[in-house]
């Protein structure tokens, strides 16, 4: 388990990360969203022993991450930008985390480069850029380690790939126990794959909690009616209503049979009451924190 409490990091006086609290479980996936410059890529810096906090906590499994070698070799960690020495092929690769990493599985390496047509011998700085990204989540993966960090962990992937690598993570993480730490703008990325969500927003965690929990308790609703007047929904959790004309569109907490029961005394002539996806919860949440379009700023730290 990792833990972060009080967490605070400022880069020139500007606090990036503040007051931040963070339980990850061990054995599962955790998947982290948030906006533009929410703090993302500093908070798995910090997670990973990369950045020091200048204020708070962070532990894995009991022990202090900063400075503690211990502790990271039991890490690994992939950045959203990618970096290899010109001339490094994955066979030189193999051979330097063999030395680094006790329990790096050198032929499990060779067999996934092989499966994604990964020549072992050509240097990795000439690979396209989701080939080099397939180079990091392979080679991360074969350090066996119990907690995998990625951040923006399926940029530059074409769709097949994302499918192929999020199985490649989920089938480590469930035959070794492992945990795996996933960020990304996008909640489409964690649709089938993490079994928590959190989402940070400016520097903050503003909702954490199981995937599953989402999909069974909050709604979207369409509700179109057979003449032009105020409707009352009274007994449901509305967390957001809109109107045009006839038709209803409602987000709706609550158990979905009882959604269901309320909506059709209602009368509607067309209804429909199904699970928000991830996405749309993240797009609901943030709006709900007064984040919209206008923002332009980049999660460049």
């Amino acid at each position: 388990m990792i833990k972060l409490c009080g967490v605070k990091k400022c880069f020139d006086g500007k606090p990036v990360i503040e007051d931040l609290d963070l339980t990850v479980m061990s054995g599962g996936i955790c998947g982290i969203a948030g906006s533009n410059g929410a703090g993302k890529s500093t908070l798995l810096r910090l997670m990973t022993g990369v950045y020091k906090q200048d204020a708070g906590t962070i532990v894995a499994d009991g022990e202090p991450v900063w400075e503690n070698p211990t502790v990271k070799a039991r890490f690994a960690y992939v950045p959203d930008e990618v970096f290899f020495e010109p001339g490094v092929n994955i066979k030189s690769l193999i051979k330097t985390n063999k030395l680094l990493y006790p329990a790096f599985d050198a032929e499990k390496c060779e067999a996934y480069a092989k499966e994604f047509e990964l020549d072992i011998k050509k240097s990795v700085s000439s690979f396209s850029k989701g080939m080099k990204r397939q180079v990091a989540l392979i080679s991360a993966l074969c350090r066996q380690p119990d907690y995998c960090f990625f951040d923006e962990t399926f940029d530059g992937l074409d769709p097949v790939m994302r499918r192929r690598f999020k199985n490649l993570i989920i089938d480590n993480v469930i035959s070794r126990g492992a945990s795996a730490i996933l960020t990304s703008h996008s909640l489409r990325e964690f649709e089938d794959v993490c079994d928590r969500l959190a989402i940070i927003h400016k520097g903050k965690i503003v909702y954490e909690n199981a995937a599953d929990e989402i999909k069974s308790s909050v709604f979207k609703v369409q509700a179109a009616y057979g003449d032009i007047r105020d409707r009352a929904f009274d007994g449901l959790e509305i967390l957001d209503i809109k109107t045009d004309g006839k038709v209803y569109e409602l987000t709706v907490k609550g158990n979905k049979d009882d959604i269901t029961e309320i909506l059709k005394k209602t009368t509607p002539v067309l209804l429909d009451v199904s699970a928000l996806s991830l996405e749309e919860f993240f797009i609901y949440e943030l709006g709900s924190l007064g984040y919209g379009e206008k923002s332009s700023e980049k999660d460049t730290i």
